[in-house]
């Protein structure tokens, strides 16, 4: 039990690490010590991420990546 405990400890240390990075600035994650908890630029990241698109070449893997996720998803359910 406590190896299982240990494991999800780590799972989710690093998956809270990877969202409270999404929701400060660069700036932040870059200087130590990096912080344990989200700062408020959630929004505007994710903004940044989601919609100001670089160029052609990253539209067509951000669709490419959300045709491949809606086929897998709708084949697991057939």
């Amino acid at each position: 039990h406590l190896g299982i405990i240990v494991g999800l400890y780590y799972i989710f240390l690093q998956n809270w690490l990877a969202y409270v990075a999404s929701t400060v600035d660069q700036s932040e994650i870059v200087r130590p010590p990096m912080p344990l908890w989200p700062g408020d630029q959630l929004f505007e990241n994710y903004r940044k991420a989601l919609v100001s698109v670089v160029n052609e070449t990253d539209a067509m893997m951000m669709l490419n990546s959300k045709l491949k996720a809606m086929g897998l998803g709708i084949g697991l359910l057939v």
